[in-house]
Formats: structure tokens, C-alpha cells, sequence
């Protein structure tokens, strides 16, 4: 609270405008990004989406933590844009390798059934490495799967923290001062 009181001084900020420290309880946004493809055909049917690329943000006590929460989805398969009300969890599976799921809870999460918009992600949480993705579509039959264990499947995957808006607004009212300090020196 030090710093955000000289802050305060050097800027002639109101204490009440800024941010308070986060305790070691609250838990931190994290976003999943993910690009997969080279699905294959599955029942004479080539995969209606590939590449499938979206993102998922999360609140979790850690980057290695078991999701508490979902805050928001970027996902459409063969048009059927998801909500986080349609958002399910599963940790600890067990492997090979041993890993946590997200996806639809049409049907339960990690259960997909034909001909319906459901889909999963499975990752490594402890080494924050993709495992596999599956979806179905309720516009036509079928099951696409890509695993690690395929070539080309994920083309880009990463875990990474969001930074708190309390954060930005720190950085944005230290800038602000800035500016104002400097016109006023001027």
C-alpha cells in the first residue's frame, strides 16, 4: 500500500481510484488459445471445421490450478458458436499422459455423442501441453479427432495469465500522471 500512496503523492491521484493488492486467495484469470487441424474424414464426412481455432479464459488459484470458473469462450464448430453456459470440467483424468478436459456438457462433459454440438480439449496442466481435441456436429455424422500423437494436429497452443484490470488501470493512471506532470513542467 506504500507504493500506491507515493504513487498517489506524485501524481495527486485519489487513493480511492486505485486498485488494491490481490490476496493470495483470489484467483487469477488464465487464457487457453488454441489452433487445431488436420482432422480426418470420419464417416465419409471431411471435418467441417479446419482449422478449429479459439480461445477460452478461466478463473483458477494458479496457472496449474483446477479451473473454479469460466469467463469466456471463442469457439465455433460448423456453426454452432458456444457460451460458457455450455462449458464443462473434468480434472485429473487419467492418462497416458494424465490430464484435465474442458468441453460441452450437452451430454456430460467428455462424453460426445454423434450428430450433436459438442466437442472437448484435453491438456497437461502440469506441463501446459495440448493432448487431444474431439467434436461432433449436429449438422451431419461423424467425430473429429486430433491428438499429440498425430503430425501436424496443434499448430499453436498456450496457457497464459490476463492480466488484472485493476493492473491496467494502475499502468494507465501512472501514464495519465505522467502526461499531466509533463505538461505541467513544460
Amino acid at each position: 500500500m506504500k507504493t500506491f500512496k507515493l504513487i498517489a503523492m506524485l501524481f495527486g491521484v485519489s487513493l480511492a481510484l486505485l486498485p488494491t493488492m490481490p490476496g493470495s486467495a483470489r484467483a487469477a484469470s488464465f487464457m487457453m488459445s488454441f489452433q487445431v487441424t488436420g482432422f480426418p474424414a470420419s464417416l465419409g464426412n471431411p471435418a467441417p471445421t479446419d482449422p478449429v481455432t479459439g480461445s477460452i479464459v478461466w478463473e483458477a488459484a494458479g496457472i496449474h490450478s483446477p479451473i473454479q470458473s469460466f469467463d469466456s469462450i471463442n469457439l465455433t464448430l460448423d456453426g454452432h458458436t458456444y457460451s460458457i453456459n455450455e462449458l464443462g470440467y473434468l480434472p485429473d483424468l487419467s492418462g497416458p499422459p494424465p490430464h484435465d478436459l474442458i468441453g460441452g456438457n450437452l451430454n456430460g462433459t467428455g462424453i460426445i455423442y454423434n450428430q450433436t454440438d459438442d466437442f472437448w480439449i484435453g491438456w497437461d496442466r502440469n506441463s501446459l501441453q495440448p493432448v487431444d481435441f474431439m467434436y461432433a456436429s449436429s449438422q451431419r455424422p461423424g467425430f473429429w479427432y486430433a491428438s499429440i500423437y498425430e503430425p501436424v494436429s496443434f499448430t499453436s497452443f498456450s496457457i497464459t495469465q490476463v492480466p488484472e484490470p485493476s493492473t491496467i488501470l494502475l499502468v494507465s493512471l501512472i501514464l495519465s500522471g505522467l502526461r499531466k506532470r509533463n505538461r505541467v513542467s513544460s
